[in-house]
């Protein structure tokens, strides 16, 4: 259980909530989540959302009575930590008064749950700048850059991290690769390389995604498998047999 403080007001995020966060955590391969919503100071969540890869739409509803405080998601093959469109996100719902700014993410690379907070007074007071910076990074494709890149726009939330209910999943299971982790995940240089590996003749001007058809008619698939390194959770992803999974 863990107490969060938002513009003054207490609310309640149950040992059920956090093992539900958990459960998305360990599913890994997509970005999942739902709207986090508040019913009488206890956050329960609204209706489940599912995204791909490296992005997750949460346009879902909260439960009748309750109200919408924010929003959690999961960062598969990612650590928790924001990206600029997160942030920008959170502070564009509290400024249409959709949600009170709350942003929480579970990142399966640090397995760590943390929510971050628009700051009220800040955000309004620099509202037209960081629209205008955010509009630049956008047209740029920095959206999915982590938001400690830009310390101004970070420094305008707080930051919590909250405890695991759930205990931590073990580290050193193998497992399969989905094609939306494959495509974000290995260029097509390192795809080109396990093809050749294979003995599979491919040239500069083939798809990526048709590699790896080559590659799976070859009787294999790309799995990740986590490492320790320090107290961070590393990933590294080889090709296996398929019959072998």
């Amino acid at each position: 259980m863990q107490d969060i403080n938002v513009h003054g007001k207490s609310f309640t995020m149950t040992d059920e909530l956090i093992q539900m966060m958990d459960e998305m955590i360990r599913r890994g391969k997509i970005e999942l989540g739902f709207p986090l919503c508040s019913d009488n100071g206890n956050v329960i969540s609204g209706t489940h959302c599912i995204g791909d890869a490296c992005s997750i739409k949460i346009d879902a509803e909260c439960p009748h009575g309750s109200e919408r405080i924010g929003s959690f998601h999961t960062h598969p093959m990612s650590t928790s930590e924001p990206s600029i469109a997160d942030i920008a996100l959170a502070m564009n719902h509290y400024l249409q008064e959709k949600s009170l700014g709350v942003d929480c993410r579970g990142g399966e690379m640090d397995n760590t749950i943390r929510c971050d907070i628009v700051n009220a007074s800040d955000v309004r007071k620099n509202i037209k700048t960081l629209l205008q910076a955010y509009e630049e990074m956008h047209l740029k494709g920095y959206t999915n850059t982590p938001a400690s890149e830009f310390p101004a726009l970070q420094s305008l939330f707080d930051v919590i991290e909250i405890p695991r209910a759930a205990e931590k999943p073990k580290y050193g299971e193998m497992r399969a690769m989905s094609r939306d982790e494959i495509d974000f995940g290995i260029n097509k240089d390192e795809m080109q390389q396990a093809a050749r590996k294979l003995g599979l003749s491919v040239s500069s001007s083939i798809p990526k995604m048709k590699i790896l058809s080559m590659i799976e008619k070859a009787g294999y698939s790309f799995v990740v498998q986590p490492i320790m390194s320090g107290d961070r959770v590393m990933y590294a992803a080889k090709l296996e047999k398929t019959r072998n999974l």
